[in-house]
This record gives C-alpha cells, structure tokens and sequence, in this order.
C-alpha cells in the first residue's frame, strides 16, 4: 500500500507483450471490457494479435475498430443491428471464418440480405430475436442468400418463421426454431439438425414439411418437433426419418396408439442414439396427451441406443430387448413403476443416469441394489425423489458399492 493508501498496480511493471498477451486470454467476452481498465489496457487490447482472432463485439464496436486488427479477425460474435456501416467493416474481414450474429430485431432475410460476401467463411450463425412480423421469407430466398458465401460449410437459423418452402406448400404458423446444416467439405455428405415448434393454424403433413426443408442430397440427423399434432402416416417410415441419430416428440400428440405409430418407424430408424418421448407432467396428469403405456418391442431392439427418455408415459414394466446393455442416460421419471426395479434393468450395465422420480410405488430394497445397480459401475446419478425412497440397509449397500454415485432422495 503506498502513501496515499491505495494498492500498487502490480500490472505496471509488467512489459507490453507480457499483459498484451494476458490481456489476450481474456477471451470473446471479457476481452473488450478490458479496454475500460486504463489507457495503457486499452492500448494493448487493440495491438495485441491474439486478442483479436476470436472477440465478441457489438456492431458499434466493430465499426470503430482498427482495420489491422479487423484483418486479423477470424472468429468473430456481433451483436445488435447488422447496417451499412457494419456490413462495411466486414469487407475488411478477408480472413474471417466463423461469425455469429446476435441479438438484433431484423427479420431474417434482411439480416442475411445485408452481410457482405467473405470468401474465407465457413461457419455462420444467426440468431435474432423471434420474428413475428407479416413478413415472413421463403426458404427458396433464405438459401439463396446462404449460397453467395463460397466457403461455407456449416450454417445455423435460429428463430425464423416461415410462410413457405418456395415450392407452393404452406405451412401456416410454423417456428423454425433452429436449423443446423453442415457439410463435410465442399463436395461431403450433407447432415442437418432441425428444431421446429408448432403453433394453431391449418393442418400440415410432416413429411412434405421435411420434405421442403432439406437441402437436396443432405441428410437429417436431429430432429426436434414441438406442439406437433402428429398422425399415424406422420410417423410412418420414410427416407428423411429413417436416417435419424436423435429424434426428440415434445408436447407432440398423436391421434391414434403411440406405440402402434411408433413401432414401424422404430423398425427403421435403426441409427438412432438418442430419443426423447417426454410429457410435460401437469398435462400428463390432465390425460391431454397419450401416452406409450409400453414400450413398443422394436424400441426395445434398438442396439445404438444411448439416451432415452419417457418421462410420464405410464409405464408399469420394462421388456427385455437388446437396447439395455448400451444406454448410457436413462429417464423413467413420472412412471408406475414399482415396488422395486424392473428385472430389464439388470442389462442396462453402461448407465451413467438414471432418474426415477415421482414413480410414487417404488421403493428400492437391498435386493434391487445388490442385484441390479451394483452391476452398473459407471452409474454416477440416481435421482428418487418422491418415491417410497429406500431402506437404510439399502442405502449403506449402495453406497458401499458405487462410492462416487450422486444420490438424489
């Protein structure tokens, strides 16, 4: 402490290019707050190199940078509306290869209308506020924007609605969610990820859906559907589903048996890693939505399973199948499952979680930890809240056995 009581600066003796690279690792969001410390910080932020190939700056930022450094640029997050002015300092950006647009109220197509061309950029993201004006693109004109960058390779639309696929078919109050498309090189396999929510409007079938939105010759690898009213030919195996990894239905319901619908689609769907039939609780307890009730025995064959989740879907027993031995997440939450632990689980020897919640009849005795989770050595979540919990022998056994286990009661 000096003589007028405050601490010494102990950044003051350290040369330039020792807090210029400190400074430097202060990464995308703290980086620019760095500049308000002191003259000599704010110097050094704007020399320093590795500050600036990765930085998260808003569009007003960008447009009084330097352009040395702005050359430099090869990550790079905006923030705000995307103008002349910003779109002129991106000219200045030749190297730049991944950008990511945030936080502004433009409806899509103008966002994308108004970015330069950057012939290095192979990664862009967008993410604007949700669009809720009468105008809404096509995705004939969305693509077309997307193919004036020569380099890329992966791109990502989140919160964009859309009146129609450019092809006459409309789709009515449809949320684009998120689309994720990624290429694995110029001329590579093509694999897209969607997430799409559904709000009233008129009927849609989900296959001409697909069918509008992906990308001749790529491949749909996630697909998210929310508030869908999904029949029986929705579900019914096609080319676009039968690729799947991850397929997630929440909030869906479906006018006819879920397992019965399900079952053909699972018979194809022979990729799948992950799959997520979730509902929401409160509503399950209202009945608005059907419910499995069982698995469907081609789910239960399903050997590249790895997360599954049938939260709330009635469930009072568990079929052998050929899926158990290699999930590694697994949800029951909300079931009838009880008093003790389903015999198939005996199999299921690779989970990592396990949630039980709120499945009220089950009550966990020394036999089901000595005979079923004792045999699942990577087991590190078990979640039973509000059921009839555990016997104590039942909780020291368990304890005894899998030490590093995080237990929830």
């Amino acid at each position: 402490m000096d003589a007028s009581g405050s601490l010494p600066d102990a950044t003051a003796t350290l040369p330039d290019d020792l807090l210029g690279a400190v400074i430097g690792l202060a990464g995308q969001e703290a980086g620019p707050s760095t500049t308000l410390v002191c003259k000599r910080w704010h110097r050094l932020f704007w020399e320093e190199g590795s500050a600036w190939r990765r930085v998260r700056l808003d569009c007003d930022s960008l447009v009084f940078s330097p352009a040395t450094r702005l050359a430099s640029l090869a990550k790079l997050s905006l923030h705000g509306e995307v103008g002349t002015a910003t779109a002129a300092s991106l000219v200045q950006c030749p190297n730049l290869t991944e950008l990511t647009l945030s936080g502004c109220a433009q409806h899509m197509l103008g966002m994308l209308h108004a970015l330069p061309v950057l012939p290095r950029l192979q990664s862009l993201t967008v993410k604007p506020y949700i669009e809720l004006s009468a105008s809404r693109p096509s995705l004939a004109a969305v693509q077309r924007q997307l193919d004036r960058f020569p380099a890329l390779l992966s791109w990502e639309l989140s919160n964009m609605w859309f009146w129609n696929s450019g092809s006459g078919i409309k789709f009515g109050n449809v949320a684009l969610g998120e689309i994720n498309h990624r290429k694995s090189g110029p001329k590579g396999a093509q694999n897209v990820d969607l997430l799409l929510e559904r709000y009233p409007g008129q009927p849609l079938a989900l296959w001409a859906l697909l069918d509008a939105l992906l990308p001749d010759g790529s491949r749909l690898d996630r697909l998210s559907l929310y508030n869908f009213e999904l029949s029986a030919a929705d579900l019914q195996p096609c080319p676009a589903l039968e690729q799947l990894s991850v397929l997630r239905l929440g909030n869906c319901t479906c006018s006819t048996c879920l397992p019965a619908a399900l079952g053909p689609l699972l018979g194809k769907a022979t990729g799948l890693t992950e799959l997520d039939l979730s509902r929401p609780y409160m509503l399950a307890q209202q009945q608005l939505w059907r419910w499995l009730g069982a698995i469907p025995p081609s789910l239960a064959q399903l050997r590249g399973l790895r997360k599954l989740a049938l939260h709330a879907q009635h469930l009072t027993e568990l079929p052998e199948g050929s899926m158990w031995p290699g999930l590694e997440a697994l949800d029951l939450s909300a079931n009838d499952l009880g008093p003790g632990l389903p015999p198939a689980l005996v199999s299921a020897t690779a989970l990592t979680s396990l949630l039980l919640h709120r499945n009220a009849k089950l009550a966990l005795t020394e036999a089901d930890v000595a005979g079923v989770l004792a045999g699942m050595p990577r087991l590190r979540v078990l979640d039973l809240r509000r059921t009839a919990g555990l016997s104590p022998e039942a909780l020291d056994h368990l304890r005894s056995s899998l030490p590093l286990i995080e237990l929830w009661l």
